[in-house]
């Protein structure tokens, strides 16, 4: 347990004193591109489908119809738990003159958004091996580009590659390119390429002028950049929690043994990438 010589200025300070503000956690943006999902229990889940039958042949006149075929898809996923506690020995409770433990519940909140946060960023900058033995971001997936600062002419590029993604079949796919996802280091060059210019003419010049939402994930230190469609029509990341406990679990309760108060938070998710046809890489490191 935490006693008061764990926190002098904040349980055995004196003088005048006051408590300052908590930092909230940076949100993420890839929680919004990413689809969510519940799973009963620990077991792996999978994510199951059929994918084209290509197009339909002409009847002859003999009335013969070609039989057709499609493909399997399949991607899994598993939740695992994670889990943190503090406790405070009943001594500190009371020296709590500032109340500064109270928020004990709410920042183990926080810690636990944050561990989502860091897993979805991870997961994007780590490039996993998908289902079909190929990267997320490869060129067998025809979604990794040269790289190159972001530009009218690189965002076109981009915007190519994704609009010329296909079925397994061959047949294209409706996939609408609308977030622009970058570090802190290229806010401002993907603010520029997609903004409207300070003149008219540069408005009216700018063909991405408001076409993609520039979304900035801080945990993103490179200056590697991604475009995504919109998950509503082309998921790529999915957040799946447990569905009996579908978010941070926070409780508290009494030292028996010790004179005090413990504090735990249990989070059961996963977090997973389901497909490449959404998603378009540049791994800028100029």
């Amino acid at each position: 347990m935490h006693g008061t010589s764990d926190f002098p200025a904040l349980l055995t300070g004196v003088g005048n004193r006051s408590l300052r503000e908590g930092y909230s956690v940076a949100a993420s943006p890839l929680k919004k591109l990413a689809k969510t999902a519940l799973a009963s229990d620990f077991r792996t889940n999978d994510i199951l489908g059929i994918e084209g039958f290509g197009t339909l042949s002409e009847v002859t006149e003999h009335g013969e119809i070609t039989a057709k075929t499609t493909v399997e898809v399949k991607n899994a996923w598993a939740l695992k738990t994670y889990a943190g506690s503090f406790a405070l020995t009943r001594k500190a409770l009371i020296n709590d003159d500032l109340g500064a433990m109270g928020r004990v519940p709410a920042e183990l909140g926080v810690a636990a958004a944050e561990t989502e946060n860091a897993a979805l960023a991870a997961l994007l900058l780590s490039n996993p091996i998908m289902s079909d033995g190929n990267a997320l971001f490869s060129t067998a997936h025809g979604n990794e580009m040269a790289p190159e600062i972001i530009d009218l002419t690189t965002l076109d590029k981009a915007r190519k590659a994704m609009r010329l993604q296909v079925r397994a079949d061959g047949s294209p796919i409706a996939v609408n390119p609308k977030h622009l996802v970058v570090g802190p280091e290229l806010e401002t060059s993907a603010e520029t390429a997609t903004m409207p210019g300070p003149t008219p003419a540069w408005y009216d010049q700018n063909p991405f002028r408001n076409a993609f939402t520039v979304e900035v994930e801080p945990r993103i230190r490179s200056k590697f950049w991604y475009l995504f469609a919109d998950p509503a029509t082309a998921p790529v990341l999915l957040v799946g929690h447990l569905a009996s406990a579908p978010g941070p679990q926070i409780s508290s309760r009494e030292g028996w043994e010790v004179l005090g108060r413990e504090f735990r938070v249990v989070l059961d998710f996963a977090v997973a990438v389901t497909d490449w046809r959404g998603v378009v890489r540049n791994p800028f490191a100029g």
